[in-house]
């Protein structure tokens, strides 16, 4: 059976479909990909705010020496390295 042009064009309408289908579950794949690593990003933020949250009520404490304040601060350093 020879091929018209109505064939033709229906044939290339459906490789722009099937290739308009793939990229759409390309971009799926990478913005869930981006919304994990947005998650993880999020709960770091949210640990160093913690993190700064103790140091500065460290840091305004007067019975403190600066050198109390200071092996503190190293220790909160170090716990969140721990965890990372």
């Amino acid at each position: 059976m020879l091929e018209t042009r109505k064939d033709k064009i229906i044939k290339e309408q459906e490789i722009t479909i099937k290739n308009q289908k793939e990229l759409i579950e390309d971009l799926k794949k990478k913005d869930n990909l981006q919304s994990t690593s947005n998650a993880g990003l999020r709960n770091e933020i949210e640990d160093l705010k913690l993190i700064l949250t103790n140091v500065a009520n460290l840091s305004y404490e007067g019975q403190f020496s600066s050198e109390l304040v200071l092996a503190k601060i190293k220790k909160l350093v170090c716990d969140y390295q721990s965890k990372n």
